[in-house]
């Protein structure tokens, strides 16, 4: 074997030994963040009194605060690639985080309060699915649809004579409401 071509093997094996293995697998991470954060994002919206373009921006703001840790890091102590980093934040890291901060803020929530509306209009719309859509006094939940419309089924028939709506309603510990149960007063 020429000298040449055995600094070039030294070279070559010092370079695979110092590429180890990281020690955190970016692409196990990934699968979770994105289908077990983002659905948590998705289920829990549907419980928060927050507008949806707010859970939207929440969501970016997640996903790209990964990336105030300089790139070198992720290479250097856990020997990740740029993109590879860029993309585990991204669609990682970012849902867990947003998700973890709903769940704490759906779970740790203090002073439960009822509040109960007038139901001024009963709807009964039947476009794919048929369901209930209650048009409360003073345009009340009007930005949150998914807390007054309700599907027909043979347990619910009698929400077309409803008089008033009754909301359990609690405060989470980031100081965002939480519908904790809905009720139908007739």
């Amino acid at each position: 074997m020429s000298k040449q071509l055995k600094k070039r093997t030294i070279a070559y094996r010092q370079a695979k030994h110092k590429r180890a293995k990281p020690k955190l697998e970016s692409y196990h991470l990934m699968p979770i963040g994105l289908f077990a954060g983002m659905g948590s994002v998705l289920f829990l919206s549907s419980k928060l009194l927050v507008p949806k373009l707010f859970i939207a921006q929440i969501v970016v703001v997640c996903c790209l605060s990964g990336l105030l840790i300089p790139m070198k890091l992720y290479g250097k102590y856990l020997g990740w690639e740029r993109i590879e980093s860029f993309i585990l934040n991204v669609f990682g890291v970012g849902p867990i985080i947003c998700a973890l901060l709903m769940w704490c803020n759906f779970l740790i929530s203090s002073e439960t309060k009822l509040v109960s509306y007038k139901v001024t209009q009963v709807q009964l719309i039947t476009n794919l699915d048929a369901y209930f859509q209650l048009e409360l006094e003073g345009k009340a939940m009007d930005e949150f649809p998914e807390f007054r419309e309700f599907t027909l089924t043979e347990d619910n028939q009698h929400y077309a004579n409803a008089n008033f709506i009754q909301y359990e309603i609690s405060t989470g510990i980031l100081g965002y409401d939480v519908v904790k149960n809905i009720e139908v007063l007739l």
